[in-house]
């Protein structure tokens, strides 16, 4: 069966995994709408980034679609379940342990925004530039050293935190109970629930995947026993977290600051601008919010839409035997 690919984000796409896909089917490149696409009909492979939310709506402009190919290790931007009724398969970075140890690029920014905040970097430049003022005593911050990391996951990305934070002479804990006690042994770090994580840590650091009984998974019920003036990362998935429970944290002084490069719902870009994090952020400085760059640079994504190309190729070549 010919294939006909879709490569619905082209702009800026590795030119190396393009070529796997024109060398393997007929492929369109999109650029910024689907308007200008024709023949949905025919299409049986998407290759997506995280642009559009690929559910029930849009996966139904593509009767014959057979197969999603996706460079992430999240997959809440896809309609899973509809996938599975109408037997799309889909490709991704998911489980992929052994290639990903190599991208740094989401752990590099979780680490950025605990500097950032720690520091008050983006408060105090923005005194300078946007006030005119120099008083280096607003600013007064942290020495990573005197601040211990909690890891709430300690996989993949907890490990590269972990060696961050190493080379600030950080302590760390962690929690993961998918992680058992020689996992722990191996990397010298102690292992401890979540309630005692939120506990003992001055900074949490999110790295947990996010399936649907992971919602809401960090409440006010954690909040409420951190130690008063600690720091709140999440760079995994915006669903995981209470957003109103994290401004009540926030607004009663459980966190001096919070960095995430994630929202709920988030694809609902249209209404960003009312979520009340974000109105938040406008009137204090001590929520910074990106919007999903952890894994967005250009080394990174080079790297992943090459390695998920070829896996595509395999993964055909397996089926179509």
């Amino acid at each position: 069966m010919v294939q006909k690919i879709l490569i619905l984000e082209s702009k800026d796409y590795n030119p190396e995994a393009i070529s796997i896909y024109q060398r393997t089917g007929d492929t369109i490149l999109g650029t910024t709408s689907l308007k200008e696409i024709t023949s949905k009909e025919l299409v049986t492979t998407l290759v997506c980034r995280l642009k559009y939310y690929l559910d029930q709506t849009f996966l139904s402009q593509f009767p014959n679609l057979k197969y999603i190919v996706s460079p992430t290790t999240g997959l809440n931007h896809i309609d899973l379940s509809y996938c599975q009724e109408k037997k799309i398969e889909i490709v991704s970075l998911k489980g992929e342990t052994d290639y990903l140890a190599s991208i740094s690029s989401t752990s590099e920014l979780a680490f950025a925004l605990v500097l950032a905040l720690v520091r008050k970097i983006i408060p105090g430049s923005n005194s300078v530039i946007l006030e005119g003022n120099w008083e280096r005593n607003l600013f007064r911050g942290r020495e990573l050293s005197a601040l211990t990391l909690g890891l709430l996951g300690f996989g993949r990305l907890g490990l590269q935190m972990l060696n961050f934070a190493r080379a600030f002479n950080m302590p760390v804990i962690a929690c993961d109970p998918f992680k058992n006690d020689e996992y722990f042994q191996l990397y010298n770090v102690e292992s401890y629930s979540q309630a005692e994580l939120f506990a003992k840590a001055d900074i949490i650091s999110v790295h947990v995947d996010y399936r649907k009984e992971n919602e809401n998974f960090i409440t006010k019920k954690d909040f409420g026993i951190l130690k008063k003036g600690s720091y709140f990362i999440n760079t995994s998935r915006g669903e995981l977290v209470n957003e109103t429970d994290l401004i009540w944290a926030l607004e009663n002084g459980y966190l001096e600051g919070a960095g995430v490069d994630v929202l709920a719902d988030e694809h609902k870009t249209e209404l960003i601008h009312k979520k009340k994090l974000v109105q938040y952020a406008r009137s204090h400085t001590n929520l910074i919010i990106t919007p999903h760059i952890g894994g967005c640079t250009i080394d990174g994504m080079q790297n992943t839409e090459l390695f998920i190309a070829q896996k595509y190729l395999r993964f055909l070549k397996q089926n179509l035997q």
